[in-house]
């Protein structure tokens, strides 16, 4: 199972704590450098960034509402569509020879293990479904929306239990992206939307919306990760 770690090259801090925890909890893992949202906008973490600063293959700036991506918002679609782009290009060069039940397992760097944290995913792993693949499991997920998410999304919706499970609920929608894991032919379906034009995780959840991709997450939220909501790339 890979796990891939976000991590800024300036919060050398950052990539201290989570090798220690990561270590504790013996998960092997790959570092990926995240790309610094501020680097498009001369530091100013609330300003729109210019168009010609952008890769339009990726990124729209100005989503659906009318309200322009902030530089830190940018900065997280750039980090984590680029290990969907590394998945994708290291399952061609083996020839895809994965199954669609393999999941890639990405962590930003101030994730908090649960305590048992492999034999608690062993455990929601087994309780996937056997006879069609999931495309993306949250590991971590929150239900604050906001107003902003509710105009490109629509109102809340329920959680419930999947069949027998007692560990992974389905919905119309999650958000967050603290932890989650996502399958090669997932990572595909992705990268094939472009461009982004909504905060990574809200488009992420029209996709699911849309029927592009299908999800599972973990439950309770926190039964993985836990997420202490300073994330910084921007």
């Amino acid at each position: 199972l890979k796990n891939y770690i976000i991590n800024l090259d300036r919060r050398v801090d950052r990539m201290e704590n989570i090798t220690r925890e990561f270590a504790a909890a013996d998960v092997a893992f790959e570092r990926v450098s995240a790309f610094d949202g501020l680097d498009l906008s001369d530091g100013i973490v609330r300003t729109r960034v210019p168009k010609s600063k952008l890769n339009s293959s990726v990124v729209e700036p100005v989503g659906p509402s009318g309200l322009y991506l902030a530089p830190g918002e940018i900065g997280v679609i750039y980090s984590h569509s680029n290990i969907w782009t590394r998945i994708v290009n290291s399952e061609k060069m083996k020839g895809f020879e994965s199954s669609p039940f393999d999941l890639f397992c990405i962590f930003e760097d101030d994730v908090l293990l649960a305590p048992d944290f492999k034999t608690k995913r062993s455990v929601v792993f087994a309780e996937l479904p056997t006879d069609d693949p999931i495309d993306l499991l949250y590991m971590w997920w929150h239900q604050d929306r906001g107003r902003f998410v509710d105009q490109i999304l629509g109102p809340p919706d329920n959680y419930s239990l999947v069949n027998s499970s007692q560990h992974t609920v389905d919905s119309q929608f999650f958000l967050g992206l603290a932890a989650y894991c996502v399958s090669a032919l997932a990572a595909r379906k992705l990268l094939d939307r472009f461009p982004i034009d909504s905060p990574a995780d809200v488009w992420i959840a029209s996709q699911k919306q849309h029927s592009v991709v299908s999800t599972r997450a973990a439950f309770p939220s926190d039964l993985l990760v836990q997420h202490d909501f300073s994330y910084d790339i921007s």
